[in-house]
């Protein structure tokens, strides 16, 4: 079966069409000689707008001219494209067809196959042990594995790898000096290393920095007991001051009440037990 031309003949078809080209364009030429160079007054402009519409109104009839033909060239071959257009329509139907049956049986291998992996990944999952009780099938899954050039041999190499890769991520995060614990359960979400090991220095980091926040605030204490000490006016007693024993809790901790006895004895302050 193939597509037959009758008419016109492989020779028959159009090579040039032939027009008096060389002789329009001399004569066009040797009259628009006159336009070059040529400058109009003020005076001339209405001559100028009458000279351009003239040139235009030539160059709209030439191209007029070239639409014609090109639509008498183009007419049988648009006859021809549309007969073309109708055959592959009535071929391109039992091709969606079989296409779609094609991609039905390709859908229900690839279902097969999806069911096959999630078995062996649970086979695999078990044999790892509980320390990967916590791995999920999607955390795993790449969509390659359902390729037909995939073996189910390969799968599992490509699942044991992950396995082991996991277990020594898993490692590496016990082996952490602090933070361990929040380490491993941004891992058990993400299976990314670098992720949990950027949350246990950032847990880190905000500990040191509450750390000096509250080293800072208990040498602010013990300078203001040390300043309220050494003030003369304070630590000065006015010689008609009158005491008298007042009982009172603190709820302090015992740094907290190792300074307030220093700050007690720097000001001549007794105390007793009750």
């Amino acid at each position: 079966m193939e597509l037959k031309i009758y008419n016109p003949s492989e020779d028959g078809f159009i090579k040039a069409i032939e027009w008096n080209y060389d002789e329009l364009k001399a004569e066009l030429v040797k009259k628009l000689e006159d336009y070059k160079g040529l400058v109009y007054t003020e005076e001339q402009i209405k001559e100028a707008k009458a000279d351009r519409a003239k040139l235009n109104a030539l160059a709209t009839a030439i191209d007029s001219k070239r639409k014609e033909i090109k639509k008498q060239c183009l007419q049988p071959y648009e006859q021809f494209e549309a007969q073309i257009k109708d055959l592959l329509a009535v071929i391109k139907e039992p091709v969606a067809l079989i296409d779609s049956q094609i991609k039905g049986y390709e859908e229900e291998k690839k279902q097969k196959k999806l069911e096959e992996v999630k078995a062996l990944f649970e086979k695999l999952k078990d044999a790892a042990g509980e320390e990967l009780e916590f791995v999920g099938f999607e955390q795993i899954f790449e969509d390659k594995f359902l390729n037909a050039s995939l073996s189910l041999k390969m799968v599992e190499t490509v699942i044991s790898n992950k396995f082991n890769a996991i277990k020594h991520d898993i490692k590496t995060i016990a082996e952490l000096k602090e933070y361990s614990f929040e380490a491993t359960e941004v891992y058990k979400e993400t299976l990314n290393l670098n992720t949990a090991l950027k949350k246990a220095k950032y847990m880190v980091d905000i500990a040191e920095k509450k750390k000096v926040e509250e080293e800072r605030k208990e040498q602010e204490k013990e300078e203001a007991v040390k300043g309220a000490a050494s003030d003369p006016q304070e630590a000065e007693e006015p010689a008609d001051v009158k005491r008298e024993w007042t009982a009172f809790e603190a709820y302090i901790s015992a740094k907290e009440a190792k300074m307030l006895a220093a700050w007690l004895k720097l000001n001549n302050i007794k105390i007793r037990r009750i």
